[in-house]
């Protein structure tokens, strides 16, 4: 079964988007999702991103705003989740990007110690 034909996929899709749009004011200008915060610091400075993350949602850091960050972060670390952005480079015609899940996969790492 292909992703797009895979149910469990779109509905996988559909939380983090939902996830996502809740990290924002409704009506307000999209910004980065916790995973664009992790790609543009690195997995090595868990406290730079969770000063950016809070500094995004405009909330301050606090062990539950980490919490959070944290699980976006899981479930973002999908294998899934990485081919359909390679496949929709290739289908857009857009230049390959070096995947992200090495990086995540670390900061994952850190965040739970």
């Amino acid at each position: 079964m292909t992703l797009v034909q895979d149910p469990a996929f779109g509905v996988y899709l559909r939380t983090l988007a939902e996830q996502h749009a809740a990290d924002r004011e409704p009506g307000s200008v999209p910004r980065p999702d916790a995973v664009a915060v992790v790609r543009s610091i690195g997995a090595a400075d868990v406290d730079a991103i969770a000063a950016a993350y809070a500094d995004v949602l405009g909330e301050p850091d606090s062990p539950e705003l980490r919490r959070r960050l944290l699980a976006r972060l899981e479930l973002a670390d999908d294998p899934r989740r990485y081919r359909y952005e390679r496949l929709l480079a290739v289908v857009n015609g857009w230049a390959p990007e070096e995947s992200d899940e090495a990086t995540i996969g670390r900061c994952i790492e850190t965040m739970r110690g």
